[in-house]
């Protein structure tokens, strides 16, 4: 079996879309906590900027896969890039200058040809007809995620636990080793008192907090 990367990597270069799933549908939990809305509503505050609604950002993060790439020589022969950013909904027009190029040139390449999904922050010039996102930055977002989370808390109903529910949770967090610390936080009513008590895990079952381990967790306990 190949990996669902791989997978949609070619349902996309065969058909055109994605047939089995979508790069971003991992992901959802995370993009929430991280943006204010998907590449629709960027478009939107976009249109409502130039028409005066409301006043515009200096800085729109967004989740996407790049879908449509094409690089350029400048007149001073330094390379920039154009490509598409798109969501299960919709696409974005997105602009790289030669300096934000230089530094993210890879992972623009990578999202394209493994499906990955990258975070990118950029801000629009209101003089422009149609939304076009000048890119600031862009990381991979699993690699972003790495970096920005340092330890993770399961929170669990006392209602939910159980020493069969408990073992899962532990076949669950080994089949994830890294750095990352790990708490369990227990929450509920025992005995007519409230509870809320966090207790740390054992340094073995520290974690690599990717979207798969969210995952399964959110499976196992809710999200």
């Amino acid at each position: 079996d190949w990996p669902e990367s791989k997978k949609l990597q070619v349902e996309r270069s065969l058909v055109g879309f994605y047939v089995s799933g979508h790069p971003l549908e991992k992901w959802k939990v995370i993009i929430r906590q991280l943006t204010p809305g998907d590449i629709e509503w960027v478009k939107s505050e976009f249109v409502a900027s130039k028409s005066r609604i409301s006043s515009a950002r200096s800085d729109y993060p967004i989740c996407g896969v790049i879908s449509s790439f094409r690089e350029i020589t400048t007149k001073k022969g330094s390379l920039m890039a154009f490509f598409e950013l798109e969501d299960d909904r919709a696409k974005l027009e997105c602009i790289c200058f030669p300096e934000v190029y230089q530094a993210c040139a890879s992972v623009m390449k990578q999202s394209m040809q493994q499906c990955e999904c990258v975070l990118v922050s950029g801000g629009f010039n209101l003089e422009e007809e149609s939304p076009k996102l000048f890119v600031r930055s862009m990381d991979l977002l699993a690699e972003y995620q790495k970096k920005r989370i340092q330890s993770v808390v399961v929170a669990l109903d006392l209602k939910q636990i159980d020493s069969h529910r408990l073992a899962l949770l532990r076949a669950a967090l080994v089949k994830y080793p890294g750095r990352c610390s790990t708490f369990i936080e227990y929450r509920g009513v025992l005995n007519g008192v409230e509870m809320n008590s966090r207790y740390a895990l054992p340094k073995e079952l520290s974690v690599n907090p990717s979207s798969e381990m969210m995952l399964e967790l959110n499976a196992l306990f809710g999200s």
